[in-house]
Order: C-alpha cells, then structure tokens, then sequence
C-alpha cells in the first residue's frame, strides 16, 4: 500500500476484508421478569378452608376478591351486591344502593350497625395462565466466533496489501490512499443505508451508495491490523460493532520529505514481511532484518536554476515484489510534486563586484521561507525579496538559495559572487578571452546560450526596477551590418541612460521577442560605462 504526500500514491491491488457479527436478546416477560421464576400456589389450609388463589394484583380475600367460580349470591334483605374494581361491595366499605342517610348524620367514628349480614364466601377463582413469552426475532449474520475462524483460512495475497472477505459478511474493508496519501478503509456495505455512520478510533464516515472512505488515525503496519468499526444506522436501524483484521504484506511508498535534504531526492521505502525480495527501478534492493529498504532517486537537477513559475517534477517508478511464498507483484507507484518558483534580479549567477556588500533580491511565491548559506531572508507579502549580503574578502563567494514552501519541493540557486580590487582590471582579463561577437550570436541563439560574449556601445533604452538594470546596446562588437541590437540584463541598480556608452561582460541566456523582432539577451557579470567610440 504506498503512500506519498503531495499527491505521491502507490498503485496496489488490496483484497477487500468482511465480518460478520451476530447477537441474541434476553429472555424476559412484558413485565420484565421471567415466567417460570414465579411462585406456585400455596397449598390448601389443613383447617379446611381453600387455598388462596393469585389474581392479577395479588392474593385473593375473602369479600373483597372472589375465590370461587360463579355468580355471588344475592344479600338478605333483597338488594343484589353491586361490584366494585376489587370485588363485590360490602355494607360500610362499598355503596350498596340508596344513600344512607342516617349514617350521614352520624358523627364519624366507628358504629357497629344492626342487622349486618355477612354474606357467603365467593367461589375460589381458578389460575389464570400466564401470557406466552415475547418472540425474539434474531439477527441475520455470522456469530463473532465463527468470523475469528474465518479469518485464518482467507488470507488472499494480492498486490502485497491484504483485506479479508466472507461472503456472507455485512461489511467489506479495503485499505487504500487518500489524495493526500493517508491510509483509509474503504469499507463496502449493503446493508447500509445512505447516512449510516462508521467510527473508528475518533474518525467518522458517512455511506453513500453503501459505501464510505474512513480515515485511520494510525498509519497500517506490514503484518495483521486489527480494528472494531462501530455501525450506526440512521433512525431505528440495526446498529453493531464489526471486528476487522487487514494483514499487509509489503508497503511501498515513495516519500517526498527528503527534497529538502541537502542532496534533494526522492526516497522510494519499502517495508515487507521477513523472505520478501524488492526490485524498484530494475535494481534489486536489499532490505535489513526488519523488511525495510530505502532507494533514493536524485532529482537536483529539477529543482535547480530560477523558475518564474511552478515546474512539476513527475516520476513514474517501477517495482517489483516476490513473496515468501513465491508469488510476484509488479506495479509502479507516482511521484508528482510541483516546485517553488525563484526568480533572481540580483547579483546574477557570476556577479562581480569590487565592494564588501552586495545585493541579493528577486522574488518567489506567497509564504515562501528564503535562506541564503543558511541564513534566513525576509519576504515580502507578495514574494519579493531584498538584502544585502557580505563578500569580506577577495575571491569567489559561493552562494546557496533556497526558497521553501511545503508541500511543494524546494527551488535552489547556486551562484558564484566574485569580489575583486578593481572592475577595470577584471575587465582587460576578460578582453584576452574568447568571445562571441554579436553576427555569431545571432546566426544561431540557442546554440550560443552559455557561451561568453562582450557586448559594447550605445544605450538606445535603459530601466531600473527590482534591483536589476535592462539595457539595449547597439552592439559594435562583430556587427557587419548595424543596428545590432543585444539586449543586457545587469543585477543591481546601473545609472545609465539613453546614449551613454557601455562594455557588458557576460553570457548569453537566449532572445526575447519585441514588436521590432528578435533580439539576442545577455547575462552581464558587470557593466562599465566608457567614453563614446570605445
């Protein structure tokens, strides 16, 4: 399963992982308690009088509850008894019919009245059965138990990452890459509906379509990986825990963290079981006793040089993985990441100078950090930058730049700044060099980009602007036929201006196309102003 930041991904084919659970209900009554822990019914009283017998809210008494089957007999005196919620009414406890005056009118108290008949004991009442126990309709699944089982005997070796899969599972898993290269669990669902939760050590995810992406919070390891991932289904959906174990085989995954280095790089890694034997790039790769191994692709050359723009470095790398057990993989993981831009106005790639300070300046994207040797340079809000920088001795003074902006790869320039006593004398060196005249130049460009060139004459246009100075000279120096016009570009400010006279020592970087045609450029190391005809 390879893994990349910055849109770095892995290409692997991982088998997909199902469980099952299964669940039983408790037994129980509509009252909560059990039908068979009730009490039997006591035993009839030795003295002859009938046992009590249970009614739905207890034990049954005599003139309150009845304890015999059949109609209660009728009281003396002619009146019928007139039930009540607990039984059949009794004189002094239940209305019996007419209201009694006289007992009205009595001041309360307890009156024993004459002629109170006590009226026959009711028939005992016969044992009601108990109500049928709630069917428990159980769960569709496979039982935890027989899914642990399963687990042993399903392990599928493809693409070096494994996922289990019981088909009569309610859930599949598939370890994947997000855009970002973290690992997820793909999961897959029928029985969830849209909306369903999956969780997981914190993440979240919603199913659509019955399935979902669910972020993991800890990075898979070469070996099993086991998780609990908890279902909710919307509204009275059936809710669960599933136990899942994804074993990998073998990670690989190229990592863009060492662009930064010293020597920017791509570092494929490789993480496999113990036996593994790893081909990335079509050389073998040998892995320590842990499985791991790291193959470093140099890619300094994209990275160096001035950008006006982001550039996108773009790797296709192949792979190949024989396992223990001697199945192959072959596949290709991609690595793409753009790169800082890095435009330098000053001092120039080969300046030369004859003071103790120059300038450095330029400009890269919003938020870049900027160093030079090491040393931090402030930007602006809009990327430029300006600061001047030591040359304390004369000689050559390497200078390094790096601008940085995570996720994308580093921009460097590496620039020499020479500091010499006097320019003039600089300047009778390099007029016993070779140089390219101005008719060589423009006979082919792109064949004299790099080489050294000496342009002098006359300033037909000059500016200033971002520590850099832009002239157009009508070249003298190998012109047959004028104007030769070469347009030279000089780090740090020039005071020159229309009509002045200037020798440029430099190379040429190429041409630039204007309304009046094509005109050769040059990169000036320093510039001096003569007398005219010089």
């Amino acid at each position: 399963l390879p893994a990349a930041p910055a849109t770095a991904a892995a290409t692997t084919d991982p088998a997909p992982a199902p469980v099952a659970m299964g669940r039983s209900a408790p037994k129980g009554t509509m009252l909560g308690m059990p039908a068979a822990n009730l009490p039997a019914a006591p035993a009839a009283d030795p003295r002859g009088a009938p046992p009590q017998q249970r009614t739905m809210l207890g034990v049954a008494i005599p003139g309150i509850a009845p304890t015999r089957p059949g109609p209660a007999p009728a009281p003396a005196g002619g009146r019928g008894g007139l039930g009540t919620m607990l039984g059949v009414a009794m004189p002094g406890i239940a209305p019996t019919g007419e209201p009694d005056v006289e007992a009205a009118a009595r001041p309360p108290g307890p009156v024993l009245r004459k002629g109170v008949e006590i009226l026959p004991m009711p028939p005992a009442l016969t044992d009601e059965p108990m109500p049928a126990a709630p069917v428990v309709v159980r769960k569709s699944g496979v039982p935890l138990g027989i899914v642990a089982g399963i687990v042993a005997v399903l392990v599928v070796v493809t693409g070096g990452i494994v996922a289990l899969l019981w088909k009569s599972a309610p859930l599949v898993a598939q370890p994947r890459l997000d855009a970002e290269g973290h690992d997820v669990l793909h999961l897959t669902c029928p029985s969830c509906p849209d909306d369903t939760a999956a969780t997981l050590d914190g993440q979240h995810a919603a199913f659509k379509a019955h399935e979902a992406d669910l972020l993991l919070a800890h990075e898979l390891v070469v070996g099993e990986n086991a998780f609990t991932v908890h279902i909710d289904r919307p509204n009275l959906g059936r809710d669960e825990a599933v136990s899942l174990t994804v074993p990998i085989t073998y990670r690989i995954r190229a990592d863009l963290a060492d662009l930064s280095a010293a020597h920017p790089q791509i570092t494929v890694r490789v993480q496999a079981l113990p036996g593994t034997e790893v081909e990335v790039d079509g050389k073998p790769l040998a892995l320590d006793a842990s499985g791991a191994g790291a193959y470093a692709i140099d890619v300094s050359s994209e990275i160096e040089g001035p950008a006006d723009d982001v550039k996108v470095i773009d790797r296709t790398i192949a792979y190949s993985v024989r396992t223990k057990a001697g199945a192959v993989e072959k596949a290709t993981i991609h690595a793409r990441v753009g790169v800082v831009p890095l435009r330098l106005d000053a001092p120039g790639m080969r300046a030369v100078v004859d003071t103790a300070t120059f300038h450095i300046a330029g400009k890269t994207t919003k938020g870049a950090t900027l160093t030079a040797n090491g040393h931090a340079v402030p930007v602006l809000p809009d990327g430029s930058f300006a600061q001047p920088f030591d040359a304390p001795q004369a000689g050559d003074l390497p200078v390094e730049i790096r601008a940085s902006a995570p996720p994308h790869a580093p921009r460097l320039l590496h620039l020499v700044v020479r500091r010499v006593e006097r320019l003039a004398e600089e300047a009778k060196a390099r007029e016993k060099g070779a140089a390219l005249g101005y008719d060589a130049i423009a006979a082919d460009v792109p064949a004299a980009v790099g080489q050294t060139t000496i342009v002098a004459g006359e300033v037909a246009e000059a500016r200033t602007t971002n520590d850099q100075t832009i002239a157009v000279v009508d070249d003298t120096r190998g012109c047959k036929r004028a104007p030769c016009l070469m347009r030279v570009v000089s780090g740090g400010e020039i005071p020159v201006k229309h009509g002045d006279s200037i020798r440029a020592y430099g190379r040429v970087t190429g041409a630039v196309t204007a309304a009046g045609g094509t005109v050769p450029e040059m990169e000036a190391d320093f510039v001096l102003k003569t007398r005219p005809g010089r």
